[in-house]
């Protein structure tokens, strides 16, 4: 069997599962976050009927890691002048404020644990797990506003955190990548960050001339961010760099500075939802250790939901009512989508034992960010009254 085959395998299985979702009603990723997709992940995998073997799940390995730079690839093109201008320089200090005080907490909460001795966790893998924890899925407003039909300031603010915040994982992500695994020629920090933007800007730069200044052609725009995105996760990995990094950095030049972007992240929006589905499925397929790791990966989203709220509140701090005084944290819970591709990437070049607890941690960030985070977003739309009273009674 070919690598190539079970991702097909996996992709025809996310979007069958995705259509019968939406013919029931759902949106977004079928659950608030997708974690069903996890769940199916890990009853076919090691730990449920092996269907899915490990053996399969490293074989798609490069597969993966082209996935994760398109979702890197889009995450930089949701920087658009469009989206920039639209926000007062509190909100732009908040987007990067909030994540890196989750950030830090809860790898400060790690580092008690590490100490008491409930974990065993080398402290790169501490920060990975820390930075995963501190991204927000962007699929929880989009689930309020279609599924509560919710709207007004705070959920408008908490779109914009989620949406953004990213970015601070894919900066963290180009500088741990060379920090957990120094195999190519950029070993140090420094030299990785500054090769990190040199190949970003090189290919934003081909990816300019490429599409030219002309009307976009579709079939030219297709072209263009998949060559660019594959040459990304090519020269990346053999240079020891991080793909989602690089591709983050070439995404956001061409979605600031291309005539281009708004109508190429229109024309890539509908792949990010089956490429994050199957790489939902391919994590928890990737669990083989036992459900020792997953209880400890449950433990880590008790902290990170302790340290959400943490750096939603004091992120809150700086901006104008009437979301200053909503707990911001509460409507941040929720995981997924690029935090769990970068914790899936970034978990295979890990010693298998820390490469588990890291994709347990995410796994059970997305599984508590549905169960938790929806409700408890829910909950403080309906005390902001950003949720009409007639759509309160609508089951989530």
């Amino acid at each position: 069997m070919t690598s190539v085959l079970p991702l097909v395998v996996l992709a025809a299985l996310a979007t069958l599962i995705t259509f019968m979702l939406e013919r029931g009603g759902r949106t977004g990723y079928g659950w608030v976050a997708g974690s069903e997709f996890v769940l199916v992940g890990i009853a076919i995998g090691p730990l449920g009927l092996d269907l899915l073997s490990s053996e399969l799940v490293t074989a798609v390995q490069p597969a993966v890691a082209l996935t994760v730079a398109w979702l890197g690839l889009r995450l930089g093109l949701r920087f658009r002048p469009t989206t920039l201008r639209a926000l007062g320089a509190r909100l732009r200090v908040a987007c990067v404020l909030e994540p890196v005080i989750t950030l830090l907490l809860l790898r400060g909460l790690l580092e008690v644990l590490v100490r008491k001795g409930a974990f065993e966790l080398s402290g790169p893998t501490a920060w990975v797990i820390a930075a995963v924890g501190s991204a927000t899925t962007k699929s929880a407003t989009q689930w309020a506003r279609d599924k509560l039909r919710a709207r007004g300031g705070v959920l408008d603010v908490l779109d914009t955190l989620s949406t953004l915040d990213d970015a601070v994982l894919v900066v963290a992500a180009g500088v741990l990548t060379p920090w957990l695994a120094p195999t190519g020629p950029a070993r140090h920090v420094a030299v990785a960050l500054g090769a990190t933007l040199g190949l970003g800007a090189a290919l934003a730069v081909l990816a300019a001339l490429l599409l030219g200044r002309g009307a976009l052609r579709t079939d030219i725009g297709w072209v263009v961010l998949l060559g660019v995105c594959a040459l990304c996760t090519g020269l990346a990995t053999q240079l020891g760099l991080s793909p989602v990094a690089c591709a983050g950095v070439a995404g956001g030049l061409v979605g600031m500075f291309s005539r281009h972007a708004d109508a190429l992240e229109q024309l890539t929006r509908t792949t990010e939802r089956p490429a994050v589905q199957v790489l939902l499925f391919l994590g928890g397929a990737a669990l083989h250790q036992g459900y020792v790791a997953l209880i400890l990966g449950v433990t880590v989203a008790v902290l990170r939901g302790l340290a959400k709220l943490g750096g939603g509140y004091l992120g809150s701090r700086l901006l104008h009512p009437p979301a200053r005084r909503a707990d911001l944290g509460a409507g941040l819970l929720g995981a997924g989508g690029v935090a769990f591709a970068v914790a899936t990437s970034i978990a295979a070049q890990l010693s298998t034992r820390q490469g588990e607890l890291v994709l347990a941690s995410a796994v059970a960030m997305t599984l508590l960010g549905d169960w938790v985070g929806a409700p408890a977003l829910r909950g403080l739309l309906v005390r902001a009254e950003n949720i009409p009273p007639l759509a309160r009674e609508v089951p989530s």
